[in-house]
């Protein structure tokens, strides 16, 4: 009887951490939660999933495929703050905190910080189309993330 207590308690616990870790989640729905989602896949390097959440223009601006004895890592500590969307086709999403990129190769180790405060935040511009938010337009050291491999070239 104590054992069928336990496992019920113990299930009902897991049952609200996987609740209350949801509720953390980014909203799809919403200009700010499509640039957070946008910024967790950039940091898996998901490369199909960041193009996914892009504007067709800026596709072929995505390239973290770094070949053989390559490596990208990025590390993010951001908040975001976009005015209701209300109605609108555009809506520049504030993005403000850290933002790394490491590249690594046999020969070159090269390592980008930046930080911003929500006085001078990046601006990320996204657009709805088709019903869905996609990141339409950033900053130059925003797109510049995108292609990890052209910048390691460049270093090269």
């Amino acid at each position: 009887m104590l054992g069928k207590r336990l496992l019920i308690l113990l299930a009902a616990g897991m049952l609200a951490g996987l609740a209350l870790a949801g509720c953390d989640s980014p909203d799809r729905a919403t200009p700010a939660g499509v640039v957070e989602i946008f910024f967790n896949r950039l940091r898996d390097e998901d490369q199909d999933g960041v193009r996914a959440l892009l504007c067709r223009d800026f596709h072929d601006n995505v390239n973290l495929d770094m070949g053989k004895d390559r490596d990208v890592s990025y590390s993010f500590d951001l908040r975001y703050n976009a005015p209701d969307a209300g109605d609108a086709a555009t809506v520049d999403v504030a993005v403000y905190g850290k933002m790394e990129m490491h590249l690594r190769s046999e020969d070159v180790r090269y390592e980008v910080q930046e930080r911003r405060t929500s006085d001078a935040p990046w601006t990320v511009r996204v657009a709805r189309m088709e019903g869905q938010w996609l990141v339409c337009g950033a900053d130059e050291r925003v797109l510049a993330l995108l292609d990890a491999r052209g910048a390691l070239d460049a270093l090269h």
